[in-house]
């Protein structure tokens, strides 16, 4: 029996944003960026390491908003333009870059990404990467655990029971129907956690959740194996696993973590704030003038010291990942030989990861985890588990009621609530009011009036969304953030105003769906109260 356990927690999600057309604005290259950076090259890797034979267990959360995006038609087909774009951006940087051959040789490296990204998403995946992420589930390499369907907050809708509900069921439906199995984990969105939510989650069969140290530590009483391993919450029959924090710092930290090293590809240089929007071309530069990340990027995290950025050399940094991986490795196992004289189990290591990081945001984290993943499969001391299996094979019956908590600064909401984005809530709230109230009026329509009863659900789970608050409060992209919300919201009242007339724009309504195009089998009885 190893000496102590890992998990590894790659959470993958990305607001719902789809536009009426391609090109309408920049923020729908969020999940373009993140398929062609870090999807389709994880899913090569972890593919490769399953046909090598090579031994490993990842916990996945695939949120219900991320997996429609990816399952949905016209967004694919608009990843196909995406890379065509990229592929011949590429061909002229090869071409513009000749008389300089360390950039000629990455152009060339970019571009052969690219062509490949291209040939797996329609050869091998038929278009649609979810059949990537089954395939490895089916071969018990990952597990795929589910978030709320909106990735809500959960702290701040401690009075809506009947709306987290909703939001669970939505998610376990979805979930189901896209990867064939009923998650028995949970991914709390921020690491937010409110007392209570365990015992709404076993009536939905969740046998366990992730948590922050706060919720650990300030709880009833100090856990006898501390962060190490899980815990009963509450009165329900439901675990907690807490995030262990110093352990994720070596990989998202910039500044003290491995991302950071010198040799390491910068992820902020990229060509398209150096050359001219004609020769970017329309899928770079935005009509309004803004522009996206063309994922051609030619220098390192060069040291300060330097003037002049060095040039990104991509063979050169084969060694340094190995050397990270076995740092990294030989840190845990250190971690586990001191936790051992005071735990009564073998610990286990909780690492959530938001999987972007590996491949978009750290171009080199893809080969990192790759390389941890080889090493660990030869280690005796330390193994990677799955959450379900370490509770099966450790009797874990210390009950604790939890404290208030998240990943957030200083361990609470102040991302999500604060003088930035503090106006979203009234009409959030007063959202979930009036659609449990439509639940309520029109207890059984059909045709027409059913159709807007399910697409009001929809757009009151889509303003429930935490990104939109937090992206606010960040500045980085908040007109936008706040166009969305403000487009759910009138969406949402347009349906309502209608309903209470006796009307439906047909129309509109249509439109509205086709954008919005989320959970088709969604049934708006899940809000009734």
């Amino acid at each position: 029996m190893p000496k102590g356990y890992l998990i590894f927690e790659l959470n993958c999600h990305l607001p719902f944003v789809k536009s009426s057309t391609p090109g309408e604005y920049p923020e729908e290259n969020w999940l373009n960026d993140a398929i062609s950076n870090t999807y389709l090259p994880l899913l090569r890797t972890l593919r490769n390491l399953d046909t090598g034979s090579v031994p490993f267990k990842l916990t996945f959360t695939i949120s219900p908003t991320l997996a429609s995006m990816l399952a949905d038609p016209v967004l694919q087909e608009r990843f196909v333009s995406y890379l065509d774009s990229r592929i011949a951006l590429g061909e002229k940087e090869v071409e513009r870059t000749a008389s300089e051959p360390e950039k000629n040789k990455l152009a060339r490296m970019y571009l052969e990404a690219f062509l490949r990204n291209k040939t797996d998403f329609i050869s091998l995946y038929g278009m649609n990467i979810l059949n990537g992420f089954n395939e490895l589930q089916k071969n018990g390499k990952i597990n795929i655990i589910t978030t709320f369907a909106t990735h809500c907050y959960l702290p701040f809708f401690q009075s809506y029971t009947g709306s987290v509900e909703a939001q669970i069921f939505t998610a376990i439906e979805t979930h189901t129907t896209m990867f064939n199995s009923t998650p028995r984990g949970f991914w709390l969105p921020e690491l937010g956690y409110r007392s209570g939510i365990e015992l709404t989650l076993s009536k939905f069969k969740i046998d366990y959740f992730f948590t922050a140290v706060h919720a650990f530590l300030f709880g009833s009483k100090v856990p006898a194996n501390g962060i190490y391993a899980p815990v009963r919450v509450g009165e329900s029959d439901v675990y907690a696993f807490c995030r262990d924090l110093a352990s994720s710092m070596y990989v998202l930290s910039q500044d003290d973590g491995y991302p950071g090293d010198f040799a390491y590809r910068e992820y902020s240089h990229d060509i398209s704030g150096e050359l001219d929007s004609e020769y970017l071309g329309r899928s770079i530069v935005y009509p309004d003038g803004s522009r996206v990340k063309s994922g051609f990027k030619y220098y390192s995290n060069t040291d300060s010291c330097h003037d002049a950025k060095q040039i990104y050399d991509a063979g050169k940094v084969a060694d340094i990942v190995k050397n990270h991986a076995e740092n990294y490795i030989y840190n845990l196992k250190k971690r586990v030989k001191k936790l051992l004289r005071y735990t009564d189990r073998p610990p286990v290591i909780v690492c959530p990861y938001d999987a972007q990081v590996f491949g978009h945001w750290w171009y080199e984290g893809i080969d990192w985890l790759k390389a941890v993943i080889t090493e660990l499969a030869s280690d005796s001391e330390l193994s990677l588990i799955y959450p379900e299996d370490y509770l099966a094979k450790n009797k874990c019956e210390e009950n604790i009621s939890l404290s208030f908590s998240s990943c957030g600064n200083g361990g609470y909401s102040g991302d999500w609530l604060n003088g930035t984005n503090d106006w979203i809530y009234r009409h959030i709230y007063s959202i979930t009011d009036k659609m449990t109230e439509l639940a309520n009026r029109f207890p059984d329509e059909t045709g027409l009036k059913r159709r807007a009863l399910n697409h009001a659900a929809r757009e009151a789970l889509l303003t429930q969304a935490s990104d939109w608050p937090f992206i606010i409060k960040s500045g980085i992209a908040s007109p936008f953030a706040s166009r969305q919300i403000n487009e759910h919201v009138y969406n949402f009242l347009k349906i309502y105003n209608d309903l209470s007339g006796n009307t439906v724009d047909t129309e509109w309504l249509t439109n509205v769906e086709k954008k919005n195009s989320l959970f088709p089998d969604i049934d708006y009885h899940i809000f009734k109260g």
